[in-house]
């Protein structure tokens, strides 16, 4: 299930310590449409889930944390019980994204 959600940009922020489980970076994204459904939305970083995952109340954002800084390359996945969508965004050089 899609849905018509859509991830228009996402911000990469490295945390000055690791947080909770040992989280290193914080993802906001920017959005349109994510629905709140029985089934809960999520997220990767490649093959990396993204943890603590929480979306605004009218769908236009989503913030969530990883373990590990991703790698150069790395594209973001979302989708509905299981992240199997491919974003425009991609982790790009110097620790920022590049977005398609």
């Amino acid at each position: 299930m899609n849905g018509d959600f859509s991830v228009l940009s996402a911000r990469f922020e490295a945390l000055p310590k690791p947080l909770g489980p040992g989280w290193v970076m914080r993802i906001t994204a920017s959005t349109q449409n994510i629905a709140h459904l029985s089934t809960r939305f999520v997220a990767r970083m490649a093959e990396q889930s993204v943890e603590f995952l929480c979306v605004s109340t009218n769908g236009d954002l989503f913030e969530g944390y990883v373990r590990q800084v991703p790698k150069a390359g790395d594209r973001l996945f979302v989708g509905y019980a299981e992240a199997d969508v491919p974003t425009s965004v991609v982790f790009g050089q110097g620790g920022g994204p590049a977005v398609a």
